[in-house]
């Protein structure tokens, strides 16, 4: 999740750090159901890191500390998010 708010800083178009925010939110979002549904159920969550998603962010990470914000950066940040978000669903 703090990735996912670190990309809003580097985000250049309005439009883009919406939609990147309102993901944010739904994302939370089905977390808290999960956790709840846990809870309702007495089942212990537990989380395992995906060395895939690891890889992707870090990249990102590096391109938000070395791109110049702009439309450039904006792109490779979709990729990223798209990245991350395929091999979520792949995982799942």
């Amino acid at each position: 999740m703090l990735f996912r708010s670190q990309m809003l800083e580097f985000v250049h178009s309005d439009e883009l750090r919406e939609a990147l925010s309102d993901h944010l939110k739904e994302t939370q979002g089905q977390i808290k159901k999960l956790e709840r549904l846990a809870e309702d159920f007495d089942i212990n969550l537990t989380g395992k890191t995906c060395l895939g998603i690891e890889g992707i962010i870090e990249e990102a990470l590096e391109l938000m500390q070395e791109a110049t914000p702009g439309w450039t950066l904006d792109s490779a940040l979709i990729g990223c998010a798209q990245k991350i978000e395929q091999d979520r669903k792949s995982v799942v």
